[in-house]
């Protein structure tokens, strides 16, 4: 049996860990990354543990592994106390950190290989939780979507009569899964908006009843709903290919770029396949996988499928298409496991609306009496900025900057004033008037202006091309939007000038867009600012304020402005200095851009591999890896097995899987992909000029490496990777050359083969699994097809003899009379590691080899020599017919492991009546029947 010794060739880390994430308390986790790689996702919204189950995030074992175990988080509240595993682990009382958000890792496995650990970060979300006194304000408009993330979910209900059975509550399993459902549509509500949301119901059993929403509007959900209410739960049976008939028409007719989700709900036991109830016996089987297979294969679904148990009103999550996407298993306990499902796969999440933010940091970071806030004002604002979709995700670090900087910061962002007068706080944003609103706005003429001074205006400093930089929550990436162009502008001036402005707060690319639109325009128009000193009508204005200024004699007959600064003057002066500004700011409410789309990272899906073999390693590998002395004391039963794997559309490799048969599949390592490639001409027996096409990886192959075409060992004598212009040596080693069909692969196995270097003995058969990789995944076993091989003693044979000749030819198609058969030697030992074509002359031959031939006529054996020593023979038809003769090699009983093959035509030939042969259009003598 096959045998080998483990060596430890890495270790996996275990360390603990706590965290300080930031203050607390916040309102969700939403996503853990470990060095930037997704391990967790989902929505858990108090302290408590979650489990995650990434071990290949980092490239598993081979590379540098994962994470695996428990994390504890704590959501910050002030009664936290120490956590039990950190006080049992450090042997003593610490703190619990009271007011601050923290992550401990309870010393599961984190990272193997790579002695430095890589950064851990999460993705939280803090709205309504933290406000002074716990009380949010205007919680109505406090949280505001992320932009456009439009998603289509179908949802197929499970409508077998098992489904009205009672479960521990009380409750039918029907029931049970309608209130689950219902909480997934609440989810959805509140997504509607600047997302578009489609959404599809069935109710699936023997037969479907299907809904369809596109677009869908609040109504629309309440309507589905109800749909689901009223679906009966009464089919005896159920078949998984009704349920997912109208999935590729529905997800088809979606958005493009909107996530797709597909949910079934069963009272069914998980099996293997992933099917939502037992298998029936019967051919339903394979129309339900097939059903299966479809679903799986429409691009970009993602699949979960939901279990009620039996006797419980338990969840499980027992299907998931994309098992390392870091959405994790759900805790059957959790009744809310389906609306977690959801929220880890649509993604994004909400940002907060900045007038709360500026409230906040007043009344809570300030310590402002929320007395002093103007509500009318910040409710204007938040009304305005919630209407606008100006949700932001920002937080202040008090290290970095102060709490007036903060604020400011988010009032140049969104284009407002904040400002204290009469004892109270005001927020005013600078948006564009309507005439409506300009004809109610204050005047402000001559006679109440005292001194005027006028600013010049500087056409040479107009910027007239804008981007925007923002920060893309969701990838975790800064992003820069399109640049947007003043034309006229950039035709007054002559050339561009450009601008770049960072907006780190700004999560998502629509409202960036916007903002480099306000920003242009706001620098590119050229604007007059004045310097006024005034009587006391403006004196009741706040910065931010906007007045009609009518100055005709300074040639103004009417100007909107904002007011810049203002200095209500002293006891002694009541006289009013204030800036005012010209007034084109606006906030424009769509910008008709081309986004710029993040750079997606490559898929962690594994591909199945389509080319791959497993074969017994012949002797001119096993010279090339053994010393001399290793290879002299090979017992001839011997033998190692080598795998090949042509790489799919994607992967960094693929793991080997191997055992004898009935024995248990041991992981042998990862290994390279194996270039490769399909030769297009056909080929005879001494051809050596060729052409590649489809090639894989064909920059690797190096001259003078060896290649497998069929079953025939090549050498690479030369190879352009560009054209596809290749040169074989034929029949090397223990192969010899054979004819090939045109379109037939051939792999470049030289230095790119899988081995699991373990000896195995003659007769036994081995079974290989060979399992593609991506730098988070791997296809699990029972995902790719067993591969075997029995041994049969290939490194002991003799080599076949080379450099056939019948006649004088290497390819007869018609002799006459007596048939001369010629050939070279060859020698396993002598050769060694050495890749000899067939054309090469004699080497050897390895002593006590001798040659058999068997020559056959019309399939019966004519003649067979034995012993020959030499590298002739003689064969003499007794009859007419269709000829074949076999020549192979024979050492201490064993026979070399192919044999030269040639078929040919033999007899008499037809003669004219002058008595010379008659021949057919390549001249080849026709034989007499």
């Amino acid at each position: 049996m096959g045998s080998s010794k483990k060596t430890t060739v890495s270790y996996w880390y275990h360390p603990f860990f706590q965290l300080v994430l930031h203050e607390g308390p916040f309102d969700k986790l939403l996503e853990i990354r470990g060095g930037d790689v997704p391990v967790w996702q989902g929505e858990m919204t108090a302290s408590g543990s979650i489990e995650i189950a990434a071990g290949n995030a980092w490239g598993g074992e081979e590379k540098e592994g994962g994470i695996e175990g428990t994390v504890d988080i704590s959501f910050g509240e002030m009664d936290a106390q120490p956590n039990p595993f950190f006080q049992t682990a450090m042997g003593h009382d610490p703190s619990g950190h009271n007011g601050y958000a923290l992550l401990q890792f309870n010393s599961g496995r984190y990272g193997a290989g790579n002695p430095y650990p890589k950064p851990i970060s999460v993705l939280t979300e803090r709205i309504y939780e933290g406000w002074l006194d716990d009380v949010c304000w205007y919680p109505e408009k406090a949280g505001i979507s992320l932009g456009s993330r439009s998603v289509a979910v179908a949802i197929a209900l499970d409508c077998s009569g098992s489904m009205n059975t009672v479960t521990g509550n009380g409750q039918s399993r029907a029931y049970n899964a309608k209130v689950a459902i219902a909480g997934v549509l609440d989810f959805l509500a509140g997504r509607l908006g600047s997302d578009r949301v489609d959404l599809m119901g069935v109710g699936w059993g023997r037969t479907a009843s299907t809904s369809v929403w596109r677009s869908v509007t609040g109504s629309d959900i309440d309507a589905l709903k109800s749909w689901f209410n009223s679906v009966a739960t009464n089919q005896s049976q159920t078949d998984f290919a009704v349920a997912t008939a109208s999935a590729e028409a529905f997800f088809a007719g979606t958005s493009p770029a909107a996530r797709k989700i597909f949910i079934f709900v069963t009272d069914g036991e998980p099996s293997r396949e992933g099917l939502p109830f037992p298998l029936p016996e019967n051919d339903a089987v394979d129309v339900c996988q097939e059903a299966a297979d479809a679903l799986f294969a429409i691009p970009g679904v993602q699949s979960y499928g939901f279990n009620i148990d039996l006797t419980e009103t338990r969840w499980t999550a027992f299907l998931d298409n994309t098992p390392a996407d870091g959405i994790p298993v759900i805790d059957g306990a959790d009744s809310n496991a389906l609306r977690h499902a959801v929220v880890g796969a649509i993604g994004g999440g909400m940002g907060m609306n900045p007038a709360h933010v500026v409230y906040d940091s007043l009344t809570c970071l300030q310590g402002e009496p929320i007395g002093t806030i103007d509500e009318a004002s910040f409710r204007a604002a938040a009304d305005r900025l919630y209407a606008e979709g100006f949700g932001i995700c920002t937080r202040y670090n008090h290290a970095a900057e102060t709490i007036e900087q903060f604020r400011q910061r988010i009032l140049d962002l969104i284009g407002a004033e904040c400002s204290r007068y009469n004892g109270k706080w005001y927020l005013d944003l600078i948006r564009e008037l309507s005439p409506e609103e300009i004809a109610e706005l204050p005047v402000l003429t001559d006679d109440d202006i005292l001194e005027w001074q006028e600013d010049p205006t500087n056409r040479d400093d107009a910027v007239n091309q804008v981007a925007v930089k923002w920060f893309d929550p969701a990838t975790k990436q800064s992003r820069l939007t399109a640049h947007v162009h003043a034309l006229a502008a950039i035709n007054a001036l002559g050339t561009v000038n450009p601008e770049v402005r960072d907006y780190p707060e700004v999560p998502y690319e629509q409202l960036a867009n916007r903002l480099a639109l306000r920003d242009l325009r706001n620098k590119s128009i050229p604007t007059r600012r004045l310097n006024l000193t005034t009587n006391r009508r403006p004196y009741n204005w706040r910065k931010g304020h906007a007045f009609r200024l009518q100055a005709p004699r300074r040639g103004i007959a009417e100007m909107v402005c904002r007011v810049g600064e203002i200095d209500r003057g002293t006891l002694q002066s009541g006289a009013i200095r204030l800036v005012a500004v010209q007034d084109v700011f606006a906030m424009p409410s769509t910008a008709y851009i081309v986004g710029q789309p993040p750079v997606p990272p490559p898929s962690q899906v594994p591909e199945p591999i389509e080319h791959q073999l497993l074969f017994e390693a012949p002797y001119v590998e096993l010279a090339g890896v053994l010393s001399s002395a290793d290879l002299a004391a090979l017992d001839e039963d011997a033998g190692y097995v080598m795998a090949i794997g042509v790489r799919p559309g994607n992967g960094q490799g693929y793991a080997l899987l191997t055992r004898p048969a009935a024995g248990e599949f041991e992981r042998a390592g990862v290994f390279d992909w194996s270039p490769s490639a399909v030769v297009v001409e056909g080929a005879g027996y001494t051809d050596t000029n060729f052409t590649l096409a489809s090639g894989s990886l064909l920059a690797r192959v190096e001259p003078g490496t060896a290649a497998l075409w069929g079953s025939e060992i090549v050498r690479v004598d030369a190879l352009d990777p560009v054209t596809g212009a290749v040169t074989l040596g034929r029949g090397c080693a223990d192969t010899v050359a054979v004819k090939h069909a045109p379109g037939e692969r051939i792999h470049f196995f030289d230095t790119w083969a899988a081995s699991d270097r373990i000896e195995y003995v003659a007769a036994e058969t081995v079974e290989a699994k060979l399992l593609p990789r991506t730098g988070t995944q791997e296809l699990a076993p029972g995902d790719v097809p067993t591969l075997d091989v029995t041994l049969d003693q290939r490194a002991a044979r003799p080599y076949p003899p080379a450099k056939l000749r019948v006649a004088g030819l290497s390819d007869p198609t018609v002799l006459i009379g007596d048939v001369a058969v010629a050939w070279a030697h060859r020698d396993r030992v002598a050769q060694a590691d050495q890749l000899v074509d067939a054309e090469v002359a004699s080497v050897g031959p390895e002593p006590g080899t001798t040659y058999t031939l068997r020559a056959y006529l019309n399939d019966v054996l004519d003649d067979e020599q034995t012993g020959i020593t030499g590298t002739t023979a003689t064969w003499s038809p007794s009859g007419a017919g269709q000829a074949r003769i076999e020549l192979f090699a024979l050492r201490d009983g064993l026979e070399s492991w192919q044999a030269q093959v040639r078929e040919f035509a033999v007899g008499a030939p037809l003669l004219a009546e002058d008595g010379s042969p008659i021949t057919a259009e390549d001249g080849s003598p026709i034989i007499m029947e």
